[in-house]
């Protein structure tokens, strides 16, 4: 997976929560939209492969005027499945929030080809600052750096030229990582859930399963992943948030009826599209483990 296709799932992400959230949208242009998304977020991305969806069941045919209504709950259950299976990707993608924070510093940098002297030379220490632990600069870095440090006056020619150099070694840094990465697809098969929605007369039936090589007792899982909310150094009002959450996933995963339970996990999916990836990462396994 490249850098750019971890940024088109960004954006489908935020394409999805603005769909989801759209309470002006009409049914027709709800299910054109989210049905076109899907098909788009498809064939970009490598390893999207949402189970369930079916988008003729959200037509429901109209007998009195031989027309058709569209059922909004579906679509939308069908968008909430959308971004849960783009983020179960960047879940499962090693070093994801690194690889990203490079990306931010390689375009602030390319941002810097045509600024001052002043804002490249900041620059170049901050990142040579930054990286030091991870990155082996070439020595030319540091010489510029200490000639800027001591307040000599640095050649715009050097500047311009170490600027380069910085950026040359974030993106192969950055390539390593993705590199490090194992084929997206492997990553997906290993623990992708099946999700499964039927429509009967109109009204949505949902079931939901997923399949795992390991079985854990999810109240033990639950309970280790509070331990781990609670050492997270979180501020007191997001810990007590997620913990809450937490709560609530133990009563779920209680539920008999499975409708009821995919009913009621429908509402975790709307709050993860608000949380950090953090949270995504502690909360989605356990729901798939109640799915399953």
């Amino acid at each position: 997976m490249t850098y750019a296709e971890i940024r088109f799932i960004d954006y489908y992400k935020i394409d999805i929560h603005k769909l989801l959230h759209d309470e002006n949208i009409d049914a027709a242009s709800l299910f054109s939209q989210a049905k076109a998304l899907d098909s788009k977020i498809a064939s970009s991305i490598k390893g999207y492969k949402p189970k369930g969806i079916a988008w003729n069941s959200a037509i429901i045919p109209n007998s009195t005027n031989g027309g058709y209504t569209y059922n909004q709950n579906l679509i939308r259950d069908y968008l909430e499945i959308m971004y849960a299976c783009l983020q179960g990707i960047l879940n499962a993608i090693p070093y994801y929030e690194k690889i990203c924070d490079l990306g931010e510093d390689v375009s602030t940098g390319q941002c810097l080809y045509i600024a001052d002297q002043l804002s490249i030379s900041k620059y170049i220490k901050e990142m040579a600052t930054r990286y030091s632990c991870e990155i082996t600069f070439p020595q030319e870095v540091f010489d510029c750096i200490q000639l800027i440090s001591s307040g000599g006056i640095v050649n715009e020619d050097t500047l311009r030229s170490t600027l380069r150099i910085i950026i040359q070694c974030l993106e192969t840094y950055q390539n390593s990582l993705l590199t490090d990465a194992r084929d997206i697809k492997e990553v997906i098969s290993e623990n992708s859930p099946t999700i499964n929605i039927i429509a009967q007369g109109g009204n949505s039936i949902s079931t939901a399963s997923a399949v795992s090589n390991v079985h854990v007792d999810i109240f033990l899982q639950i309970e280790q992943t509070m331990e781990a909310v609670k050492e997270s150094c979180l501020g007191p009002v997001q810990e007590a948030q997620i913990l809450e959450k937490l709560e609530e996933l133990k009563a779920i995963s209680q539920e008999k009826n499975r409708r009821t339970k995919w009913d009621k996990i429908k509402g975790f999916f709307k709050w993860l599209a608000e949380q950090s990836l953090q949270v995504a990462g502690w909360v989605i396994p356990l729901i798939y483990q109640i799915l399953n």
